[in-house]
């Protein structure tokens, strides 16, 4: 009796370990991350009647199951982000004790726990168990389904086969591609009944119920028929290599690392390979975990062979568990093949080592999904917080893809009038002509948040529309989803000649620029006509900058110098384009300089004036100090973050390589110009500034370079500044030359207080 009861109090222990560090895992950093469209769907569903949900649920093109359980979820803990999304982390909890269960039953204790510790550190289920969407609820109920049908071969009885019936039609209901899960189960129910001679009535009794879930399932198929029908394909076609591939790196490494091989998959591929030599050894439950893995990638990829292409790694998530029990039968198989007994020291080594090996290997894709804003879902809440800031009255939103209309709601609370567009699918041109033309004469400003365009929009209709009636200022992407800035305006009125050479085939003929006094956080409009002499041999696109004396950009646009693309431009044509150049909030009041400039995409060289210059200055610009000082999101810090220095205070800060705005954590070389911004607020007129000092620090606490600071370069002197003034303070200084490579410290003193600004990577020459 012994014997049994410690295994038994072992099993409890180790269990309750990995349900904690499983669902610290996946609470961790709920709300670092804004919720995405998707997301804002549920959030939006969940509050409906259940009959709601479920009409609502066919046009969002999912099951109404997990929107039923959110649905007294959120009446239970409200709508917060961490509260919807722990839903999700009790799922995914859930998923981990259960996969650990099965891998004690089906591989032993040691089999069961590299099972476990995969399933509870897994970066893939991580991701999804922090998701307010269906998926991670997927995987569950699928895993349930495989349990209770492991359960019905082992004991065929009415009751067993009931259960299993119930979860399968679960799973089915929360996602249609969960359905592979179940087609699994019916390969392997008709492999073991023809190795295994069932007999004919246990054929009919299966067989009908899999007509009786056809028979439950069918009606929400038939509701659901047209937008089943005319959803289109989620992705481009693909092949068994690639399949395979994603297969193994998403489901060992998750999606926050680089797509590149990774040196960590062939420890995983030694663990397959190892599970599949043992499969045999294992029995019927080895075929269970491979079918479990393997079968719906399979389908996937036949189904879009057959129809339309949907490859997306989540929908495979429902297969995710079965990949953890291999991972467990091949560290089982390990201890077979080097001759160690199961219950030797040997055996808790080998199986310890394949552990440490899981863990080790998913720091780096988990750190990623906290930290590493490259791997993050959409940021609809940056999109808010800068609309919120920036957006005067006359101003209004565009939602292309209406579908996200939910998920700003949820975020901004502003009074905008929001324009979802296009009204219907597939877009009728005339009526989205009209409705842009009319929401152009209404407002000053559109913010055009543009998602999913080739399902709203595969044409571009409204984008160019947009580009060639309006003033673009910015465009920026928040994840997958971007947010453009449109000036509405005309100024063909204003045109000017200009006849400037760019390179040997280009002229700009006119130009316009206004209004010629801004304030800080407004936008200039540009008006260019170019002319090409000869077709360009390389795709082109214009910069305009606003540069303050000492050359520092406070506004700046990039994009495509007129509406058809410079590859399409023909010899004698004329091509008029728009510009808005955003002047960047906190910009002093001053003049500045206008620019304008044409480069080569793919490499950035600029093309030449006839004098030699690479850029030609258009006008100069008044910026004045705006009524009120911009709101802390809407500066262009990196790092938000308030020191108090006396009457200034520091609100945030931004550096790196001078040009590399874009591509911040591009290392220096000795010698090379290092760009930073600082932000300060007066708290009082003409502030008493402190005596300011930048360091950079090395390694070894030794100051290598160090710069007094001197507020905007003394263009702005303090003492013109105004109580609650947000004054953008850019900089521009030279690293030595002699500097060593390695990582150093940006630090800020003065007022007796040292503030750290970050890290900084100089790399060799």
């Amino acid at each position: 009796m012994g014997k049994p009861r410690r295994l038994a109090s072992e099993y409890v222990l180790v269990g309750g370990l990995l349900v904690l560090l499983a669902f610290g895992l996946r609470t961790y950093g709920l709300e670092i991350q804004s919720l995405w469209a998707d997301e804002g769907t549920s959030v939006a569903l969940a509050p409906r009647p259940l009959l709601r949900i479920a009409q609502d649920a066919s046009h969002d093109i999912h099951p109404p199951l997990y929107y039923f359980t959110l649905h007294f979820w959120v009446a239970l803990v409200g709508t917060r982000v961490f509260a919807v999304r722990a839903l999700s982390a009790f799922y995914g909890t859930l998923l981990v004790a259960l996969t650990y269960n099965l891998g004690n039953r089906w591989l032993g204790r040691w089999g069961g726990l590299v099972a476990g510790v995969a399933a509870a550190v897994s970066p893939f289920a991580v991701r999804y168990s922090q998701e307010t969407r269906m998926y991670i609820l997927m995987a569950l109920c699928g895993a349930l389904a495989w349990a209770l049908f492991d359960r019905h071969l082992r004991n065929p009885t009415p009751k067993s086969l009931a259960a299993w019936w119930l979860s399968a039609l679960a799973t089915m209901y929360t996602h249609y591609f969960a359905g592979a899960a179940v087609a699994a189960q019916n390969l392997v129910w008709a492999l073991r009944a023809w190795r295994e001679r069932y007999p004919a009535r246990r054929w009919v009794v299966w067989g009908g119920a899999q007509l009786a879930l056809l028979a439950a399932y069918a009606p929400w198929l038939y509701y659901s028929r047209e937008t089943l029908l005319n959803w289109p394909a989620i992705s481009q076609a693909f092949g068994l290599g690639f399949l395979a591939r994603e297969v193994v790196r998403i489901f060992s490494l998750g999606t926050s690392v680089p797509s590149t091989w990774s040196p960590w998959l062939w420890g995983f591929l030694l663990l397959v390979g190892l599970a599949g030599l043992g499969a045999r050894r294992v029995g019927w439950s080895g075929l269970y975990a491979f079918a479990w893995w393997l079968v719906p990638p399979g389908l996937m990829l036949a189904l879009s062979a057959l129809d339309r292409p949907f490859y997306n790694a989540k929908f495979l998530i429902v297969a995710l568990p079965g990949y953890h029990l291999v991972l467990g039968m091949g560290a089982q198989e390990l201890v077979h093949r080097l001759g160690i007994g199961r219950g030797t020291w040997g055996a808790r080594l080998v199986s310890l080592a394949a552990v440490a090996f899981l863990l080790v290997a998913a720091v780096r894709p988990l750190r990623n999904e906290w930290t590493d804003p490259t791997y993050w879902r959409d940021d609809y809440r940056g999109i808010a917080r800068t609309i919120e800031a920036t957006a005067g009255p006359e101003d209004a939103i565009l939602l292309l893809g209406p579908g996200q209309i939910e998920i700003l709601d949820y975020y901004y609370k502003g009074p905008l009038p929001r324009y979802p567009l296009p009204r219907q699918r597939p877009l009728d041109p005339d009526e989205t002509r009209r409705e842009l033309e009319a929401i152009a004469r209404r407002h000053r400003r559109l913010y055009a948040v543009l998602w999913a365009q080739q399902e709203s929009d595969p044409d571009g209709l409204i984008e160019g529309w947009l580009n060639a009636h309006a003033f673009k200022a910015s465009d920026r992407w928040y994840g997958n989803v971007r947010l453009a800035i449109y000036e509405f305006g005309d100024l063909r009125a204003q045109l000017r000649p200009v006849g400037a050479r760019f390179g040997e085939a280009l002229v700009l003929e006119q130009a316009a620029v206004a209004p010629a006094e801004v304030f800080a956080g407004d936008v200039v409009r540009v008006e260019l006509v170019w002319r090409a002499e000869r077709p360009p041999e390389a795709t082109l696109k214009v910069f305009a900058q606003l540069l303050d004396a000492g050359n520092h950009i406070v506004g700046q646009y990039d994009g495509p110098p007129a509406a058809t693309p410079t590859h399409q431009w023909r010899a004698g044509t004329t091509y008029p384009g728009r510009l808005g150049v955003p002047v960047l909030p906190g910009t002093p009041p001053d003049t500045y300089r206008l620019i304008v400039g044409l480069y080569e995409a793919e490499t950035g060289q600029r093309l030449r004036l006839s004098n030699g210059d690479d850029a030609l200055t258009l006008t100069t610009v008044q910026v004045q100090r705006p009524p009120v000082p911009p709101l802390p999101d809407a500066l262009d810090a990196a790092v938000r973050r308030r020191v108090d220095l006396g009457d200034v205070t520091l609100l945030g800060w931004r550096f790196n390589k001078l040009g590399f705005d874009h591509a911040p954590d591009t290392p220096l070389a000795p010698g090379e110009p290092l760009s930073l911004v600082l932000f300060w607020q007066a708290e009082r007129a003409a502030p008493r500034f402190p005596s300011l000092e930048l360091l950079l620090v090395g390694p070894g606490e030794e100051r290598v370079a160090e710069w007094p600071w001197t507020p905007v370069e003394g263009r702005y002197p303090p003492g013109r500044w105004e109580v609650g003034e947000v004054v953008r303070d850019p900089q521009v200084r030279f690293l030595p030359g002699n500097l060593a490579p390695g990582t150093y410290r940006l630090v800020l003193t003065g007022e007796g207080q040292q503030v750290g600004l970050g890290q900084l990577v100089v790399q060799a020459p």
